[in-house]
Order: structure tokens, then sequence, then C-alpha cells
């Protein structure tokens, strides 16, 4: 199986440009006000945002809605944390036609929070937000499908959603799509294919997409093998923390592929890895180094797209 455990993460995205009023277009001073409480919440200062955009909330913005429902559901300093109630002021956002509010009602369904866990609804309120083109959405979607989660599993349905979000720059879907012509996963397998959006994904700095280049040039699928290529691309991801690159890139110090041979560095690669709970990782750094401590943190997260 080569899809990395865990590849893709539920999607909360949360505008910082749109503006939906409920009757009048917003003036240029009120549309500068709301984006300097959203610029102070991207900052971490949910006092001075909430300040600003929780008025413009009570007034019918559905941005403002979002990102006070945002700061709810996070919680931070003058903030109490509260699902119910972010689940609320995503709701206002949603039942205004807000594709960002319909996809962060579906984001709550299918955790669980404030709201109980339910895979159809969250499909159903994903397909609202992806039927309004948000790529967001569309990647989200696309996942319940290869799941089975609220929907038939379809792989077919889940190349055509992760598609529309790949053409729309969205990096989690190119890396998906990849993935799904890597495997022939309801599309005919195609290397060159895959590479392709791997490469786009790799683009845009995600680390997924850098670690499957490294894969197709160490499998020689869709380009010539070349494992000094492999290893550059492995330590790309490797470097941005992805533990799955980062046992690869040890594997290849161990081995001498594509970098000098070196049981040190192989060490210290399998060692980050194994502390974000990679247990093949684990396993290799106790024959390297027997006596040397693995000590396991959290290998969770944040994804959000």
């Amino acid at each position: 199986m080569r899809a990395i455990t865990n590849l893709v993460r539920v999607s909360l995205v949360v505008s910082s440009v749109a503006f939906t009023a409920l009757t009048l277009a917003p003036s240029p001073l009120l549309a500068a006000t709301k984006a300097e409480g959203l610029h102070a919440m991207e900052q971490g200062d949910y006092g001075a945002a909430m300040a600003i955009l929780r008025p413009l909330a009570d007034e019918g913005d559905s941005d403002a809605q979002n990102a006070v429902g945002k700061m709810i559901m996070n919680g931070g300093p003058g903030v109490t944390r509260n699902d119910a109630m972010a689940v609320a002021w995503f709701r206002k956002a949603a039942d205004q036609g807000s594709a960002r509010g319909q996809n962060n009602v579906a984001m709550m369904y299918e955790r669980g929070a404030g709201v109980p866990q339910d895979d159809k609804e969250a499909a159903s309120w994903y397909r609202l937000a992806a039927n309004q083109g948000l790529p967001a959405a569309e990647y989200n979607l696309a996942r319940l499908y290869e799941m089975g989660r609220g929907v038939p599993k379809d792989h077919v349905q889940a190349v055509h959603w992760h598609r529309l979000a790949a053409e729309q720059g969205f990096p989690r879907s190119q890396t998906a799509l990849g993935v799904m012509y890597l495997d022939g996963l309801g599309i005919e397998k195609n290397a060159t294919e895959a590479m392709k959006w791997f490469r786009k994904a790799s683009d845009q700095g995600l680390d997924e997409g850098h670690y499957y280049v490294g894969l197709l040039y160490e499998e020689g699928s869709g380009v010539k093998r070349d494992d000094t290529e492999a290893a550059r691309w492995y330590r790309k991801a490797a470097e941005e923390g992805l533990d799955e690159a980062q046992f690869k890139l040890a594997t290849m110090y161990e081995e001498g592929r594509g970098v000098p041979r070196s049981e040190s560095a192989a060490a210290e690669w399998y060692r980050r890895a194994a502390v974000q709970g990679h247990e093949q990782a684990r396993q290799h750094l106790e024959r390297l180094n027997p006596k040397g401590p693995t000590e396991q943190v959290s290998s969770t997260r944040p994804r959000v797209a």
C-alpha cells in the first residue's frame, strides 16, 4: 500500500477575502475593518479579532461568522473553546449559502464535535459546498468516497472530486489524485500522470508531494530510476517532519543508496521517525542502536488545508 498513513485530514477554511452581506455591499471602510479582524485572528490575537468580527458576525457577515466559529472551535486568549457554539456560528454562515460555512458544518459532523457524529450529514454538507466549487469541500467529499463513509465507497467518484480540487490548485487533492493514478484506483494506472500531480503538489511545498516524487524516483515509476534524486526528494519531505520520508531517507543512508553510506545518519533519521510513532523506524533504530532511547511522542500534526 503506497499511500501514507493519515495522508489526508479534515479541512477547515475561513475566508479572508470574500464578503457576503445580507442586503448591501460592504463599504471600503467596513471591508478594511474586517480585514484587520481577520489578520488579528491569523496572528493569534483573538481578543482584538473578536472585538472587530463579533459585531460583524451579529450583523450577518458570513465571513465573520466563519471566523468567530473558528476561534470558538480552537479556543485561545480571551476565547473559551465551545464546539457546540462553533457549530452554531458555522451554521449561520452555511444557512446564508456560504460554501465555507457548509464545509465547516460538515467538518464538525464528521468529527462529532459539537454535534453527534454523522458521516451522512457530513457528506450532505460537503456536497453543498463542493457543488459551489470550494476546493476544500471537493477534497473532503472525495475522501469520504475513498473511505465509504456517509456515501458508498466509490473510487471513480473520489477521482472526480479530487480532480476538480486538484485543477484548482488544491495540493492535497493533487497528491491524492497522484496516488489514485499510481495505484489504479478509480482510474487506469499511469505513473507518468501520477508524477505530474505529485510535482504540482510538491511545487506548492506539500511534504507528501515531495515524498511521492522521491518514491517514484526510487521505484523508477514514470521516470528513470535515480537513487540520488530519490534521496534528495525524501530529504525535502523529511526535513519538514514527514515520518515516512524520514524512514525512507534513513534506509538509503544505511544502504548507501543515493547518499554516502552512514549508520550514524541512518540512526538519526530512524530516530526522528520513531519518536513520531513510526514502528518500522523504531525497530530499525533498535537494531542499529539497541541501547539507545526511542521515546515516542504524538505523531498527530494539524493538517489544515
